[in-house]
């Protein structure tokens, strides 16, 4: 109760300073995990002296003393309850003999399909997961021994560039796009305008301070930031579109919507891409900070309260759930032509040929197929504005 008093406290306090174009950034925290404080201050120093946003979430996220070394609960979702038999099925209707699973954890879906097809098919379906924290890819094996399933595994990579060159994969992605850490974004200027800083936070003397980042300092890091144009690692995302108020914060995913175009480029010519994820909707009234991480075994709460959850750096299993609007808009102008999206569950009960009944009304989990994929020449991602329109 305590907790969600603040949350609506610290959310009405951003709308106020919002409404009054103020920069209201968190300073001098202290970081109860010390292991993970000594970690980020280590980082810091390495980095410029200044971490991005970006970078401070891979730590306290995946560092050596960040949430899944220390956390007991990582996020496992039950998907491969609803999703085994569907994605099994959609497979042997279409004819794909190759899954590829992004963000595949300990791989429970990978499993679960792989049994489910052979019941259906008699065969053997290839796997290949993609799992960035390492320490997982033993836990893969082991739990495909388990169900005597090591002849389906045919690969477990770190990223897409490990991926071998194959013919009509289908590539997944459960729940796994919400959890690539988001850049924030801030406008400095007095009129609404796009984003022109990026928020970085400083590690020492015992404390966390957010900062926004010098030009010089983002130069450094190989990020520019220009007239609405983001540009990292070779990739330049056209944030032109998005409005700010001054001192609004915008958490935009720039690697999620990269990792999507990539195996776009590598694969959506041969095959669809699946995306099952929570999703937010697009506001109506551009009020507030956009696309604040949430707080998954917190209830999903809204990580409004900034300073209590740097305090606590290392101790949340946060999320960034896209924008649906957004998403969607985004695969057409990488080149797909036919995108369906519909209630995950309800969609999973359809390839099934199985009856869904709805038990509530505000569903936010989505099923994406993106199909016929034509990779369109363009040297800037454009990452639509998140607004919802009255007609």
């Amino acid at each position: 109760m305590l907790k969600k008093f603040h949350t609506h406290l610290s959310r009405g306090e951003d709308w106020y300073s919002i409404y009054k174009k103020e920069i209201k950034l968190a300073t001098n925290i202290p970081i109860i995990n010390k292991l993970l404080y000594q970690e980020l201050a280590n980082a810091c120093e390495k980095h410029e002296g200044i971490l991005t946003y970006a970078e401070y979430l891979m730590i306290d996220q995946f560092g050596k003393h960040g949430y899944y070394a220390t956390g007991k609960f990582h996020g496992k979702t039950d998907v491969e309850k609803r999703w085994a038999g569907a994605l099994a099925q959609y497979c042997k209707n279409n004819k794909y003999e190759t899954l590829i699973e992004f963000g595949c954890g300990t791989g429970e879906l990978g499993v679960s399909v792989a049994k489910a097809y052979k019941k259906q098919a008699n065969r053997v379906l290839k796997w290949i997961g993609v799992e960035i924290d390492t320490k997982m890819h033993t836990k893969i094996r082991e739990n495909f021994k388990l169900h005597k399933l090591e002849d389906t595994i045919l690969g477990i990579t770190t990223t897409i560039d490990e991926l071998p060159d194959m013919h009509n994969p289908l590539i997944v992605f459960p729940y796994s796009l919400d959890n690539i850490p988001p850049h924030v974004f801030f406008n400095t200027q007095e009129n609404n305008s796009h984003p022109n800083s990026l928020l970085g936070v400083q590690i020492k003397n015992g404390m966390l301070t957010e900062v926004i980042i010098p030009a010089e300092i983002l130069k450094k890091k190989g990020i520019q930031l220009e007239n609405g144009f983001f540009t990292q690692n070779n990739y330049t995302f056209d944030l032109s579109l998005w409005k700010l108020r001054k001192g609004q914060r915008a958490y935009i995913a720039t690697d999620a919507f990269k990792t999507l175009y990539h195996y776009a480029k590598t694969f959506g010519g041969k095959s669809p891409i699946i995306i099952i994820d929570e999703f937010r909707k697009e506001p109506i009234v551009n009020a507030e900070n956009l696309g604040t991480p949430k707080s998954l075994y917190e209830k999903n709460l809204i990580t409004y309260d900034r300073s209590r959850y740097y305090r606590e750096s290392g101790a949340h299993n946060l999320y960034y759930p896209l924008y649906k609007g957004s998403l969607l808009k985004f695969l057409h102008t990488i080149g797909f032509k036919s995108i369906e999206y519909e209630i995950e569950q309800k969609k999973a009960a359809q390839l099934q040929n199985k009856p869904w009944l709805p038990i509530g009304k505000n569903y936010t989990t989505l099923a994406f197929f993106a199909n016929n994929f034509t990779a369109r020449d363009s040297k800037k991602l454009l990452i639509p504005f998140p607004m919802q329109k009255l007609y």
